[in-house]
């Protein structure tokens, strides 16, 4: 809109600026031009902002076209008139698109409450070192606010760029303004509370802009940017007609400017990085291919790939990057899968890829070991090739075979020289076997006893014995590898990877006395344990006690089971030979599991049971039925709904038996959607429009998103049953969808924008 350049406290009558247009154009250059000379001579406070006769600055628009906005968008019936002219409308009319070419001039074109402009240039803008274009309008500085730059009358744009004219990307605009009471149509505000806005500086200062903060845009090229889009922020703090943020918050700048220059006014937008153009020609030698190839046109900034693939029977050899230059460099070492990437360009290149011829190398194992080379299956052409034979643990080498004749090996590796002709590679592994020898006994036995007694066991297993005294024998102690280790009556050897010897001596049962022998497994100690000698008539006791998360499982004598009390058993008035087995075993924990109707929890267990290891953790995961969520979560009667992480919960540690019950509930939202509804309008519409919200309320997530699922704009409101808000979008003709999102549930409505 027009502005009054030397304010006094109040505004002048909008019928003055009727008056005489030409003169008023007159006078706006030429106040235009002292106050550049002003701002030029001392500068801003803020050290983005780039005066119009910057060094920087390469070129300027060239060619734009314009979406007038509504001259007050809260009332889109009010009109303007200009005598002068002898035009009357509803939307903004002020200037012509002649008057945002070229550099900066303090003449400008008006775009109204939500109109927009989409302006090109000589060619393409490319993301550069630093900035790389500016935005100029014609805010100004208000005498009211003496020596504070930053104090500014300003209206306000959004700025989207495009590599197509198609696809538009916003910079992530954010306002800090304050929106308690709402910037008049002659009001300033700070603009160091604002970022990434056009309109923020004064006339002949542009803001500028940095395309690397859209770097990771999938729709945009940030080095091939042919279109710069403006679009006027309303900047009423009304949500019905206001604009939002990046973050959210509604924008506040001078509202309403009733007027036919109402809305962000365009004076210029200069650029600093114009896309540059390079040649990077690409080659290859006999026996392969570099894909593209050729001279390959690419933009100063960006990055290219180029895939070199060789043909059969041929590795790539090398990959040259301006070859026979100061800057040649070999990057075949670079090279990720057979691609090399020329990043960040900015001059001409050359890349020239050679091939070797190579004779392939067949490797063949079988399990208990691995062949390990250089990384290749491959040899070049009349090179040598080296090979190790690594075994597995417990495994070792039986043949080693290359095209079908046996070779020796030299520290387990071999090495063929000059290949010109493939080669297959044999290497077969076995197990190693280790032997436990048996002891000569006399009055009693070792079994098994194996062979000459030498009993063959393979590497890493285990092997049970049992030592069994003849009769009017008994054990006096079990060898293992001269020691003694007990007078159990069976020892087994664990993980076995060396050599044993195995033997037992056996005494004769002392008169008048009776041979006890307890055994037990893993898993506990009992005491005493092994073979024992009692006197005839006499009572026999031991005592079970388990390891940790362990507990006995039986104990028999002579194969009878009996109680222990206490851990602890009596056998009163032995008088014959008797063998005591205790069983130890892991201890297992029951959790109960009851799912109500409408969902399920996993596992389930059989019969609603689910059995755990002692000490284990176990997670549950609960899942409510379509249209359903979970109501409570009891663990051993106790409500734990509050703590469940996305419906899963966790017994750590298990060391006693529990429950878990689980209810479920109708979603509120599955009965509330049916008196719930947004209403979007006017629908068809421009881009601007109402969301009427009915039956809604509290904190949701709006989101408006295209026909390809692609989300435009998405933020967090809090709304209220009935509420209204105005939306100011710049959308190509098409089908979109409004998406709010509640806690429970979806709304979507369709809207067409013509």
């Amino acid at each position: 809109m027009y502005r009054r350049f030397q304010w006094d406290g109040y505004s002048r009558s909008t019928e003055s600026f009727k008056r005489n247009l030409v003169m008023k154009n007159f006078i706006l250059v030429v106040v235009a031009f002292l106050l550049s000379l002003s701002l030029s001579a001392q500068g801003l406070s803020n050290p983005l902002a780039m005066h119009a006769d910057s060094s920087a600055f390469i070129g300027w628009a060239t060619s734009a076209e314009i979406v007038r906005g509504y001259v007050k968008i809260s009332d889109t019936t009010f009109t303007y008139t200009d005598n002068v002219l002898g035009i009357t409308s509803n939307h903004a009319f002020y200037g012509t698109v002649d008057n945002c070419y070229g550099p900066a001039n303090g003449q400008f074109i008006s775009l109204g409450d939500g109109g927009y402009i989409t302006l090109q240039f000589e060619r393409p803008i490319a993301n550069g070192e630093g900035h790389d274009f500016a935005v100029f309008e014609n805010a100004l500085i208000p005498n009211a606010v003496p020596n504070q730059d930053s104090i500014v009358f300003y209206e306000l744009a959004f700025v989207e760029v495009s590599s197509n004219g198609i696809d538009f990307v916003r910079f992530p605009a954010v306002s800090h303004v304050q929106t308690d009471t709402q910037v008049g149509g002659f009001g300033y505000e700070n603009s160091n509370l604002l970022t990434n806005l056009a309109g923020v500086f004064p006339v002949f200062y542009g803001y500028p802009f940095d395309l690397a903060e859209l770097a990771d845009e999938p729709n945009i090229d940030i080095y091939n940017i042919t279109h710069i889009r403006l679009v006027d922020v309303v900047g009423s703090i009304d949500p019905r007609y206001g604009t939002y943020d990046s973050e959210g918050n509604i924008i506040n700048d001078p509202f309403p400017t009733p007027f036919h220059s109402c809305g962000f006014d365009l004076d210029a937008v200069g650029v600093i990085h114009y896309q540059t153009i390079h040649t990077i020609t690409a080659s290859a030698a006999e026996n392969g291919t570099i894909t593209p190839s050729g001279e390959v046109t690419v933009y100063g900034g960006s990055s290219k790939a180029f895939t070199i693939t060789p043909n059969e029977n041929y590795r790539i050899g090398s990959v040259i990057v301006d070859a026979g230059t100061e800057n040649e460099i070999d990057v075949t070492e670079d090279l990720v899968d057979g691609v090399y990437t020329f990043r960040n360009i900015s001059a001409d290149h050359t890349i020239m890829a050679t091939f070797r011829p190579i004779v392939h190398i067949e490797l063949i194992t079988n399990d208990g070991g691995d062949i390990e080379t250089n990384g290749n299956d491959y040899v070049d052409y009349g090179e040598d090739y080296t090979f190790q034979v690594v075994p597995d643990n417990c495994h070792q080498i039986a043949s080693v075979t290359v095209n079908g004749e046996e070779v020796e090996l030299e520290n387990n590796s071999y090495t063929m020289q000059n290949v010109t002709e493939p080669q297959t590679i044999n290497v077969t592994f076995s197990i190693i076997t280790y032997n436990i020898t048996i002891s000569d006994t006399e009055n009693g036995a070792i079994s098994p006893i194996g062979e000459n007694g030498i009993v063959e066991v393979n590497c890493g297993e285990d092997k049970t014995f049992t030592i069994t005294p003849d009769s009017g024998f008994m054990i006096h102690a079990v060898l293992v590898d001269g020691d003694s280790v007990g007078t159990m009556s069976s020892y087994t050897f664990q993980n076995i990877t060396r050599n044993h010897t195995l033997g037992a001596i056996f005494d004769s049962i002392p008169e008048g006395q009776v041979i006890v022998v307890v055994n037990a497994n893993e898993g506990g100690n009992v005491s005493p344990l092994g073979t024992q000698a009692v006197d005839y008539g006499t009572d026999f006791s031991f005592t079970a006690t388990p390891d940790d998360c362990y507990e006995v499982v039986s104990a028999t004598v002579n194969g009878n089971e009996v109680e222990l009390t206490n851990g602890s058993y009596t056998i009163e008035n032995v008088t014959e030979e008797i063998t005591v087995v205790v069983t130890f075993g892991l201890i297992n924990y029951n959790i109960a599991v009851n799912a109500g109707e409408h969902g399920t929890i996993s596992p389930e267990g059989e019969n609603g049971i689910v059995a755990v290891v002692c000490g284990n953790d176990i997670t549950f995961t609960i899942t409510a039925d379509e249209q359903y969520k979970i109501e409570l979560v009891f663990v051993d009667d106790e409500d734990v709904t509050g703590s469940l992480e996305s419906g899963v919960y966790t017994f750590e540690n298990v060391r006693d038996n529990h429950s878990i019950s689980v209810t479920f509930t109708e979603n509120d939202a599955v009965e509330e959607i049916m008196s719930a509804s947004i209403a979007v309008f006017p629908n068809p519409n421009n881009g601007i429009f109402n969301i009427d919200f009915g039956g809604i309320e509290g904190k949701t997530t709006f989101q408006l998103i295209d026909t390809r699922g692609i989300v435009i704009d998405s933020r967090d409101i809090n709304v209220t049953d009935g509420e209204m808000m105005n939306l100011n979008y710049n959308l190509h003709q098409g089908a979109y969808f409004i998406r709010i999102i509640t806690e429970d549930k979806v709304y979507v409505e369709q809207f067409i924008v013509e």
